[in-house]
Parts: C-alpha cells; sequence; structure tokens
C-alpha cells in the first residue's frame, strides 16, 4: 500500500522514473510468497527442497540487477524469472495435491492453500503477460502499456485478493 501510494504522489520518482522501487518491491513479494509457498510445501510427505534454490536466485537476480540491467531501470528479466519460479511452486503444489495419496476424502474449495496457490497462479500469470509484453512495446515506442497495465494489474489484484481472502475465511472455519 506504501508503494501505491508514494508512487501515485510521484515520492519514489528520480530521473522521471519509479523502475528502482519497482524493483525492490517485487523481490519483496517474491521473498514473501517464496516463504509462504515453501512452507506450504513442506506439508507434503516429500520435501521440494527447495529453499536453497530461492537463496541462490535471489543471488543470481541481485547479480543481474545490479552489475547487468541496472538497479535504476525496470529489471524486467529479473522480474519474468520471479514470476516462473512463483508459477512453478504452484504448479508444483497443484501436482503434489492431486498425486499425494491420502486415507481421507478432501474438499480442496475448502483448503486455505488451494486459494493461496489460485489467486497466486493467476496472479502471476497475468503480471507476467504484462511485463513480457512491456519491453516489447516501450521498444516500439507504444504507450498504450499504460492502459494495458491498468487493466491487467487491477484484475490481476482482484483476483490475488479476492482468493486470499477466501483462505483466510477458510482457515478460520478449520480452526473451528
Amino acid at each position: 500500500m506504501f508503494y501505491e501510494f508514494g508512487s501515485l504522489y510521484n515520492w519514489f520518482t528520480v530521473n522521471h522514473s519509479n523502475a528502482w522501487i519497482t524493483n525492490i518491491t517485487i523481490t519483496i513479494f517474491f521473498v514473501f510468497y517464496s516463504w509462504l509457498l515453501n512452507s506450504i510445501l513442506k506439508k507434503f510427505k516429500r520435501p521440494t527442497g527447495t529453499n536453497n534454490l530461492v537463496v541462490l536466485f535471489i543471488l543470481i537476480l541481485t547479480v543481474v540487477t545490479i552489475f547487468i540491467q541496472g538497479f535504476w531501470i525496470l529489471d524486467t528479466y529479473a522480474i519474468l524469472a520471479q514470476f516462473i519460479w512463483l508459477v512453478i511452486l504452484t504448479c508444483t503444489f497443484f501436482y503434489r495435491t492431486i498425486n499425494e495419496p491420502t486415507d481421507q476424502k478432501i474438499e480442496i474449495i475448502k483448503l486455505p492453500d488451494f486459494w493461496i496457490n489460485t489467486g497466486l497462479l493467476f496472479f502471476c500469470l497475468a503480471e507476467f503477460l504484462f511485463y513480457a509484453s512491456y519491453a516489447y512495446m516501450a521498444m516500439r515506442k507504444n504507450y498504450h502499456y499504460y492502459v494495458f497495465f491498468v487493466v491487467i494489474s487491477n484484475i490481476a489484484n482482484l483476483i490475488l485478493y479476492s482468493s486470499l481472502a477466501i483462505s483466510f475465511v477458510c482457515f478460520r472455519t478449520m480452526r473451528r
């Protein structure tokens, strides 16, 4: 919320761009949701071992951001890689949920983890679509990407926040 409010009032604008704070914000988003998805995946019988990969991934992205693409420029390569990694983690959850043998009947719609992963999957796919097309549209000097961003971003946020709200409700009913 601080990021959105600050971007609205140009608090983070340096040289007519707020790309640096976008890089930081998306990296924080990536670290938080990677940690969350890793903790969800630990519930399965066979661990995935993705914690070490996330640390390695963050180190590689830091090197790419600082030395290759630059800190003050929107780091689309790192952003796309982060969203791909989160999509892989969410798909791993769905694969394991479907293929993990259980003794009891599972109502997947009542699982909070299902809703978290569903929201993240659609959010990451939508944001990936935007950032993948952003570089192309900016290179072509097609500045309609702002309208494209507003539409994609609002729909992606609506899906993510709705899924998170449903997961909180499911978690609350599970604890009763």
